[in-house]
């Protein structure tokens, strides 16, 4: 449908349950405007397809402004092709760097004993965040925090390398996210 009709190759797509799907291909579909606010994704609330008129109870200012902020951070390519980085609320501030816990995660994921991995910022005394990560090994391995730190402490900074802890299961929601929080 896509490639007949507005011939775009879809790849991978974006959308929220509060605005649908808003990108397809990295680029924005018919119906929706959307741009950057400080790296985060917003679409235009003046969209014809923007439905979404607010959570009961929430904060009114951030709900009359025209662009609603989906608190997910993209960048934007110089042919306006937009990619995912990750989560507004799930970005780690930890020694002063921002680190995105799915690219910590991507480093666990490639040691050959890790069937899943998690990974969360714990609160500091400085007020940022200590990187933490849980890993669940794949059936039948014996794995310890040491090894896997010795895996990873050769791919990341010193300033990320984190507390570590293996665990039988991560908590995931019904749709099977990562309870990050927990």
């Amino acid at each position: 449908f896509f490639q007949t009709h507005w011939r775009v190759l879809i790849e991978d797509n974006y959308g929220q349950t509060e605005v649908g799907m808003v990108l397809a291909g990295g680029r924005h579909l018919p119906g929706y405007e959307v741009c950057l606010v400080d790296g985060v994704l917003g679409v235009n609330r003046k969209s014809p397809l923007f439905w979404f008129q607010g959570y009961l109870n929430a904060n009114k200012h951030a709900e009359e402004s025209d662009v609603y902020l989906t608190g997910d951070h993209f960048s934007r390519s110089s042919d306006g092709v937009y990619s995912f980085s990750c989560r507004k609320d799930d970005v780690i501030k930890a020694r002063g760097y921002r680190i995105s816990p799915s690219e910590v995660e991507a480093v666990f994921l490639e040691h050959p004993k890790v069937l899943e991995a998690c990974c969360f910022g714990l609160p500091a005394k400085d007020g940022g965040h200590t990187v933490a990560v849980c890993v669940v090994a794949k059936p039948h391995v014996s794995l310890t925090s040491a090894e896997l730190y010795d895996h990873c402490k050769a791919s990341m900074g010193a300033h990320i390398h984190p507390r570590i802890k293996v665990v039988r299961e991560i908590r995931k929601t019904l749709s099977g996210k990562a309870i990050r929080r927990e």
